[in-house]
């Protein structure tokens, strides 16, 4: 999950210089210059931002599949080839891991419509500190970014029990010659 972050805001020597409060004695010509170097840098940040909602979006397709698939076939064809289901022990392991794929399954594919929400707040984040120069937005995590950060920690948990839980059975059966 990938993860869909959207507080990519570069925090470059520049940007951080315009962070500092502008003094009100600057001449019109900079106070100029500076909003047209505001306006670069959005325009810049949105770019990269809507660069990686579309990224983000073909990673989790491409993933979703891979681990998915992956984590099932495994499971299948240990219980298919090597441990008959008739003959298997400690079935529970096994359940335990299906249970734990789906819920890393669930976990994915809720980043996602997430993520994209995420990074429509961060194109709103951007405008508000380098257009509307309120500096505040500078790196702020909206709800939806910390629900994507909270996705990808439940799904990289499950994600791992289902992969123990899967080892754990197959050492149980194999160990114990339950195997064909």
């Amino acid at each position: 999950m990938g993860h869909r972050q959207c507080n990519r805001s570069a925090t470059s020597m520049s940007d951080r210089r315009l962070s500092e409060p502008s003094s009100s004695l600057q001449a019109p010509e900079s106070r100029n210059a500076e909003q047209i170097r505001r306006q670069e840098l959005y325009d810049t940040h949105a770019n990269q931002a809507r660069i990686d909602q579309q990224s983000s979006s073909d990673e989790f397709d491409k993933s979703l599949l891979t681990f998915s698939s992956g984590a099932l076939g495994l499971s299948l064809a240990f219980i298919k080839d090597v441990v008959p289901l008739e003959k298997a022990e400690h079935l529970n392991w096994l359940y335990f891991s299906w249970i734990s794929f789906a819920f890393c399954i669930v976990a994915t594919i809720a980043s996602f419509p997430l993520g994209i929400q995420a990074q429509k707040i961060h194109l709103e984040y951007l405008y508000k500190y380098y257009i509307q120069q309120q500096n505040e937005f500078l790196n702020k995590k909206s709800r939806w970014s910390k629900a994507v950060t909270c996705c990808a920690i439940v799904g990289s948990i499950c994600f791992l029990a289902g992969l123990l839980g899967t080892m754990i059975f197959v050492y149980e059966n194999v160990s114990k010659g339950t195997h064909r």
